[in-house]
């Protein structure tokens, strides 16, 4: 049964829901405070101003200038008496006054006349004596006292401001908490992500998870990670027999190597002519640099093998060494070899691998050359390249794919002349244990360059 949690969408409810529920709370608890001093006296409602300017206007076109009282005025209606174009008394103050003066100099229109935001209203009153009598008035909130309106900041909108700061505080307190939420169980599953990524098969945390999408995302990457621990042990099985089987191919391979070299060796006793006598040579070299390579190869299919260490090697003298390996392959096949060396510098590498690794290429290439083998070695961008290339039918198209792996011969039926497709696939290992690879391509035969970073 589904564990019960939270879905994305009801995380994303929640969050409206309560936001916006705690916003109309405060925006409740604002009016509510508001009411509250205005019962106490402390402010005047919005339109007390209105309210003053109807009780003050049937009042003062009794009056003069000289019979005029402030008291028949109640705040927070403000007036202005103007005689001409002189204002003899007014009790506006501050931004009032000046929205009087600019409404007074024409640079107003009435009720686009605006101070702190809010809408300021004027009405034209002519005394007894024809002085006129201009009244000012808004809609908004204000404080009773004169003291209070001229010291203390404008009420309405501090309060409006302090109501929108405290919504603003719950609705980043409740996206904080929501996001916090949603970014924990992303968190799970990037972490799982990343297991699966470095082929991690230990238990994701998939029932840890609150909302129910990521939950269920965690459970198929649980799954997906089991199955993954079934493939990592299918593999270390495959990767074992493998081993076994190089191991067991070693062991059948020294035998015959064992008999070649102690029947060249009788051979070598005998009085034979020089062609003989280098034949009988090239067949013991052969059989020695065979037995070195099933050494090598039982070394690979041990578990435990460490890889030899890395020395400095000169490159001159080790393409002298190359060069040596491929003009004695290519003269018992009588070809023309021809070698290009590379700067004298030196090197860290794993000679005796790469010798070998080399030596493979110079003879895959020996067994397809029609008249030349050519060895050309160059250094550019930190990395040193061995190029072979012979004049021979180039790579099948199977084989520039597939060339390289273990055992792969480009038949699969046989191992073609004796060929098991170890040389290739030793020569890919050896450039990618020095930071390289092993590149295969035809251009006018084929061509294949091994790399490897200085």
């Amino acid at each position: 049964m589904e564990k019960r949690g939270l879905t994305l969408k009801g995380v994303l409810v929640r969050y409206l829901i309560f936001s916006g529920g705690t916003c109309a709370v405060l925006a409740l608890l604002w009016l509510f405070g508001l009411a509250l001093l205005i019962n106490m006296g402390v402010l005047f409602p919005a339109n007390a101003g209105a309210q003053s300017f109807s009780q003050a206007v049937s009042r003062v076109t009794e009056y003069t200038a000289d019979t005029f009282s402030p008291d028949l005025v109640p705040p927070p209606c403000r007036y202005a008496l103007i005689q001409g174009n002189d204002v003899l008394f007014t009790n506006a103050q501050g931004g009032y006054l000046r929205a009087l003066q600019e409404y007074l100099a024409g640079e107003s229109e009435g009720l686009t006349n605006r101070v702190r935001w809010y809408t300021q209203y004027y009405n034209a009153v002519r005394l007894a004596d024809g002085t006129v009598c201009l009244f000012q008035y808004d809609y908004a909130v204000h404080w009773c006292t004169p003291e209070l309106q001229n010291t203390l900041p404008d009420f309405q909108t501090m309060h409006l401001l302090s109501l929108a700061a405290v919504c603003l505080g719950a609705v980043a307190l409740y996206t904080r908490r929501s996001a916090r939420i949603v970014a924990r169980d992303a968190a799970l599953l990037t972490d799982a992500g990343a297991k699966l990524a470095a082929g991690d098969a230990s238990e994701l945390p998939a029932n840890t998870a609150k909302v129910r999408e990521f939950r269920r995302a965690l459970d198929t990457m649980d799954r997906m990670q089991g199955q993954l621990a079934e493939s990592l042990r299918a593999q270390w099985v495959l990767e074992q027999r493998r081993r076994e089987d190089m191991a067991c191919l070693a062991h059948d391979l020294k035998t015959p190597l064992t008999v070649i070299t102690g029947n060249g060796e009788l051979l070598a006793e005998d009085t034979l002519t020089a062609d003989q006598r280098r034949s009988v040579e090239a067949v013991l070299r052969s059989a020695q640099s065979a037995l070195e390579y099933v050494d090598r190869m039982q070394a690979l299919a041990r578990a435990d093998g460490e890889p030899s260490p890395r020395t400095p090697v000169c490159l001159t003298a080790f393409t002298n060494r190359c060069a040596q390996t491929g003009r004695g392959l290519c003269a018992a096949r009588k070809l023309r070899f021809v070698c290009r060396p590379g700067p004298d510098t030196v090197f860290e590498a794993r000679e005796e691998d790469l010798c070998r690794a080399v030596a493979n290429l110079l003879d895959n290439a020996a067994r397809f050359a029609q008249t030349c083998v050519k060895l050309r070695v160059e250094m550019g961008e930190g990395q040193i390249r061995f190029c072979v290339e012979d004049d021979g039918p180039g790579f099948s198209p199977a084989a520039l794919q597939r060339a390289g792996r273990s055992l792969y011969t480009g038949d699969a039926s046989r191992p073609q002349g004796g060929h098991t497709g170890m040389g290739l696939w030793f020569a890919r290992a050896v450039a990618l244990e020095h930071g390289g690879g092993l590149e295969l391509f035809n251009a006018d035969g084929a061509c294949a360059v091994l790399t490897v970073r200085l």
